[in-house]
């Protein structure tokens, strides 16, 4: 492609008389004027009348340079937006850009592109929905495919000359092509009649009408000028054609689908809906979704969507462990979250932090895009009250595996039978359902409560019991580092230390093989690699 047949003309101007080479298959302007020109009469007017759009066309997008910005014109051309604009962008670029379209934009430009990526490897082009609908073999004329197959269908490397080398060159493309399609009448979704009528748009008209009347009073001098014929410029086929159910679903997407494209900031499912796109009940301000706003899946129900722990949540738990040094299980107890996920949100915490020090990039974005769309418990603030809103059951009592049995006992009518009893009955050492639950304090408060005891006394007494178990806890840590430390001989040396342990030969158990035993592993042939083992654990010790 040649630079001359490349370059867009700045302006069309009128020929000063008719001439028969005027009638000359020039594309159709699908929109007439409105008001304020008489319609044409002859050929030569009808060529007059559409330079005269054009050039209406043209001034408009001169005076409106915001046209070029919409999201939207990626979808005419998505081939060619990525080898002149998008190839080009930055991922902070790209994920503003994914901002300013919305879920179901992003969505449609990349189905777009797909279809475009298939008919131009195809080799074919869609035809617009107005000529029937058929499927025309091979590229429309004018336009070279981004995606060309070779003889064994791989795809062929771009040439060159069709590779844009700077970010500028590439948009300056882009907004030649989308300006001869602006032009052309190509943008369906533009009222055209608005620009089409304006007369006092007709400055180019009138600066050549001047300049024809200086050109008259010098025969000698006088040129016919020749408007420049406007070409296509695309690097690809334009896919237009749809079929009846992706008519339907876009139809959907800008009807009762409306309410998606955004997120809500919180849950906004198929089930808060109705079929006419109403909502069922809609969310007061400061009042978590609840009822059917939680049911993601219409045709079910009864399942509801639970909420996760906000990032201002995660936050203040590994602050209050990790800073102010308080235990899990008070952390659970104080913020109602679980002990297992009180673990969890401290050592992501610590990968997250962790990756922040050593200068690593986290996804932002898309956390809070998921996290914009999902129910969540918020962090007691100020705004709330400091109210904390319970995340789940902390106190559930796990399932042994000795109570999974079903036993009939015979006992006496004259004593009650409490759950001390029913532990010892289901297995020896079993401790009772009151002291198996995560927490066996909550019940002994709970049952304080339930005696009278005032507030306040109860908080004393769960001082003191948290008091009392960390002090057990540090001695029997001592203890243990006191036996640990007798059964180790250390003999110093110059540069070392030499430890010894007394070991016994039946740690290593009947079969040798026992992991307590020194050197367990010496002679003992492994089966990681053998076919059919049982290589992960059966049992938790």
């Amino acid at each position: 492609m040649s630079d001359d047949q490349s370059r867009m003309p700045e302006r069309e101007t009128i020929p000063p008389a008719p001439s028969p080479q005027d009638h000359t298959s020039d594309a159709a302007i699908p929109h007439k004027p409105q008001g304020g020109n008489a319609p044409p009469s002859s050929p030569s007017d009808e060529k007059k009348q559409r330079i005269r759009v054009k050039n209406r066309r043209k001034m408009y997008l001169d005076t409106h340079p915001t046209y070029f910005d919409s999201p939207d014109l990626e979808i005419v051309d998505p081939l060619l937006y990525d080898r002149c604009v998008r190839r080009f962008q930055s991922t902070a670029e790209r994920e503003a850009d994914g901002r300013a379209k919305g879920y179901s934009g992003v969505l449609e430009a990349d189905l777009y592109r797909s279809e475009a990526k298939l008919a131009a490897l195809s080799g074919r082009a869609l035809s617009d929905e107005g000529e029937g609908g058929a499927e025309k073999a091979g590229p429309r004329l004018g336009e070279d495919l981004a995606y060309v197959p070779g003889p064994d269908g791989q795809v062929l490397p771009e040439d060159e000359d069709e590779i844009p080398q700077t970010k500028e060159e590439g948009m300056e493309r882009w907004r030649e092509a989308m300006t001869l399609r602006f032009l052309r009448g190509g943008d369906e979704d533009f009222e055209y009649g608005d620009v089409d009528g304006r007369d006092d748009w007709d400055v180019i008209e009138r600066e050549d009408e001047e300049e024809h009347w200086f050109e008259e009073e010098e025969p000698e001098t006088r040129t016919i000028r020749v408007a420049t014929p406007l070409r296509s410029f695309s690097a690809s086929t334009k896919n237009e054609g749809r079929t009846n159910l992706r008519r339907k679903m876009y139809a959907w997407l800008n009807g009762h689908g409306r309410v998606f494209r955004e997120p809500m900031g919180s849950a906004n499912y198929l089930g808060a809906y109705d079929n006419k796109g109403n909502r069922v009940r809609s969310v007061e301000p400061g009042k978590p979704p609840s009822g059917p706003d939680l049911s993601p899946f219409p045709k079910n129900e009864s399942f509801r969507s639970q909420p996760v722990t906000s990032e201002e949540l995660r936050e203040l738990v590994w602050e209050k462990i990790m800073k102010n040094g308080l235990s899990v299980k008070e952390v659970s107890v104080e913020l109602n979250i679980e002990m297992s996920r009180v673990g969890a949100i401290v050592r992501l915490k610590e990968v997250e932090k962790a990756w922040q020090r050593q200068g690593k990039r986290l996804a932002k974005p898309y956390s809070r895009a998921v996290m914009d769309m999902m129910p969540q418990t918020p962090c007691p603030s100020r705004e709330n009250g400091n109210k904390v809103t319970p995340h789940e059951s902390i106190n559930d009592l796990p399932v042994h595996a000795a109570t999974q049995q079903q036993i009939f006992y015979p006992t006496s009518e004259s004593r009650q039978f409490n759950r001390v009893d029913a532990a010892r009955v289901f297995a020896d050492g079993l401790l009772p359902a009151d002291l198996r639950v995560p927490h066996p304090e909550l019940i002994e408060d709970d049952r304080l409560r339930l005696q009278g005891v005032g507030q306040e006394d109860i908080a004393e007494r769960a001082a003191a019991r948290s008091k009392a178990a960390y002090e057990k806890k540090t001695a029997a840590d001592k203890i243990k580092r006191a036996r640990e430390a007798a059964a180790v001989k250390t003999v110093p040396g110059v540069r070392w230390d030499f430890k010894f342990r007394e070991i016994s030969v039946d740690a290593a158990g009947p079969t040798g093989r026992g992991k307590n035993g020194t050197g367990w592993r010496y002679g003992v042939p492994l089966y990681d690699r053998r076919r059919g083992e049982v290589k992960i654990p059966t049992k938790v010790v």
